[in-house]
């Protein structure tokens, strides 16, 4: 059986939640890490390709089987050091109209645009604790020196005019 690591916020103790502040956070994380970075602030894709999304994430997304989505793994920097990974899945169905651009954002980052629409919709937050053996964990750590014990990350499902995208955020701080 495989155990569900994604909990709603209030699953924690918040007060004893580390980085709760970020992790609780509804507003852009681009615009909040601009603001913490001070100098330099940029996104460095890693991986942007067309590929079938895991059973869970069909089931959150409310997507047939063998349905493609576009993949977008990025780290957010500031300064030189990586500080947030994030893993992007946006159905086929998403990527039609005004948001045919999503498809090809490449260094641009995702909350420039998303924030930017007045139809932007999000989910609950979900938190998880990862930790080695998770896969979000190893894709986030894979191009690091030195990987922490366990990670924070936060995931949600955004809505631009009824269209969805999931959207995993893990902070390397």
């Amino acid at each position: 059986m495989i155990k569900n690591i994604w909990h709603s916020p209030n699953h924690f103790k918040l007060n004893e939640l580390p980085l709760r502040n970020w992790l609780l956070d509804n507003t852009s994380l681009t615009q909040r890490l601009r603001k913490h970075c001070k100098t330099e602030f940029k996104v460095k894709l890693l991986k942007q390709n067309w590929q079938y999304p895991l059973a869970k994430e069909i089931r959150l997304l409310k997507l047939s089987l063998k349905q493609y989505v576009r993949i977008r793994h990025v780290y957010l920097y500031c300064q030189d050091k990586p500080c947030v990974f994030a893993k992007t899945l946006i159905p086929q169905s998403t990527l039609s109209g005004k948001y045919r651009r999503l498809a090809r954002l490449g260094t641009l980052p995702l909350g420039t645009i998303l924030f930017a629409h007045n139809s932007l919709q999000r989910s609950e937050l979900q938190i998880a604790r990862l930790k080695p053996g998770d896969d979000l964990y190893q894709l986030a750590i894979a191009n690091l020196d030195n990987p922490p014990p366990f990670l924070w990350a936060r995931r949600s499902i955004f809505y631009l005019d009824n269209k969805s995208l999931l959207v995993y955020e893990v902070f390397l701080f």
